[in-house]
C-alpha cells in the first residue's frame, strides 16, 4: 500500500531554479508589449499576482486585459528556448519518474501560470508524471484553495496527502488543511526564515534534495 493517495508539489524553488527564467521571460514578453523593462525590475516583481506585476511595469486598464489574454499564448509559442534552459533540482526528474513508477498520483500546485507550468513539464519530459497542474490565475495566489480543490476532486482525505514545498507558506498550507508536509530545504529554495520552518511550522519530513523523498515513500 502506498503511503499517500496524492502528493502535491510546489514548483519554483522546490524542483526548478526558475527565478532567472521568470525575469528573462517577462522581460521578453513586456518587450513584445512595447515595454522596455529592466531585468531587475521584473525580478523584484515576482511573487505577486500577474495583474500586480503588470501594474508595476505600467500596464493598466484596457492594456492589461489585452496583455493578459496574450500571456498564455506567449508561454506556449515564444519561450521554449528559455524553458529548456531552466535548471532542475538535483535528481528531481529521476525522482518524479520513480514515484510515478511506484504508482503515486502527483500534482503541481504553483503560483506560476498554468500554461507555463504545463509547458515546463512537457519540454523537460516529465509531464506524464503528473495528474494535474493547479496554477495561479490573474487575480489569485490562493494555493491553499487549489490544494483543497485537488483533494476534493480526487476524493482524497487530507490525512492521506503530502504537500512538498520550499517556503514557509507551503508548510503553513499543509498544516492548515491537515495534510503531511515535506520541507524541501534545497539550494534553490526560496524560504526566507528556515528557523521558523523548523521550530514553529514543524514539517513532517525534510529533504536536502528531492530524491530524499524516496527514503520514506
Amino acid at each position: 500500500m502506498l503511503k499517500y493517495d496524492h502528493i502535491m508539489f510546489d514548483m519554483d524553488g522546490t524542483f526548478v531554479d526558475s527565478r532567472n527564467f521568470h525575469g528573462l521571460a517577462f522581460q521578453r514578453y513586456f518587450k513584445q508589449c512595447g515595454k522596455d523593462v529592466d531585468m531587475e525590475a521584473v525580478k523584484d516583481a515576482l511573487g505577486v499576482t500577474i495583474l500586480d506585476i503588470f501594474h508595476r511595469i505600467g500596464i493598466t486598464g484596457a492594456e492589461e486585459e489585452k496583455a493578459f489574454d496574450h500571456l498564455a499564448e506567449f508561454y506556449l509559442t515564444d519561450a521554449d528556448d528559455l524553458i529548456l534552459e531552466i535548471p532542475f533540482g538535483d535528481r528531481a526528474k529521476e525522482t518524479f519518474s520513480a514515484l510515478h513508477e511506484k504508482g503515486y498520483r502527483m500534482s503541481v500546485v504553483t503560483n506560476s501560470f498554468t500554461e507555463l507550468t504545463e509547458k515546463i513539464l512537457e519540454l523537460h519530459g516529465i509531464g506524464y508524471c503528473f495528474a494535474e497542474v493547479a496554477g495561479a490565475d490573474r487575480h489569485s495566489l490562493d494555493k491553499e484553495q487549489r490544494c483543497r480543490s485537488l483533494l476534493e476532486k480526487y476524493g482524497v482525505d487530507a490525512g492521506r496527502a503530502l504537500y512538498v514545498g520550499d517556503a514557509e507558506r507551503d508548510i503553513e498550507i499543509a498544516n492548515t488543511i491537515g495534510c503531511d508536509s515535506c520541507f524541501a530545504d534545497v539550494p534553490i529554495g526560496w524560504a526566507k526564515d528556515k528557523r521558523r520552518v523548523y521550530e514553529e511550522l514543524k514539517p513532517t519530513f525534510t529533504v536536502q534534495a528531492l530524491d530524499g523523498l524516496m527514503d520514506f515513500l
